[in-house]
């Protein structure tokens, strides 16, 4: 019983280790270039990434993409679009990924100014 137990919260543990280690940080990049869409906005990075999402995109490590469909989501493109204007370094969390055209990009979650 007790070694069920202990496998069980092992399990347990790894899932949550496998969903921590899925998103990606990125430090201190520029913004080269915006394209904003309908429902979405698609930053490409000065800086790129490792591509930990495994997104598509050849060079997905290179983009991220901010979704309009949350208040959140609209707040930080507000918060991307001022660090473009300002010329100012950005830090990103990543988890997941859009699609964009044929292809899929990382998906933002988290902006630091």
């Amino acid at each position: 019983m007790k070694k069920t137990f202990v496998k069980a919260v092992l399990f347990v543990l790894s899932a949550l280790n496998l969903n921590v280690s899925a998103s990606e940080q990125i430090y201190n990049t520029a913004i080269e270039k915006m394209s904003v869409y309908d429902t979405y906005a698609v930053i490409k990075l000065k800086t790129p990434g490792l591509n930990s999402e495994g997104c598509s995109k050849s060079d997905a490590g290179r983009y991220a993409s901010v979704s309009f469909d949350t208040a959140n989501g609209r707040e930080m493109y507000s918060a991307l679009l001022s660090a473009k204007l300002a010329k100012a370094e950005v830090g990103l969390g990543l988890s997941g990924c859009r699609s964009w055209g044929s292809a899929t990009i990382p998906l933002i979650y988290r902006v630091d100014l």
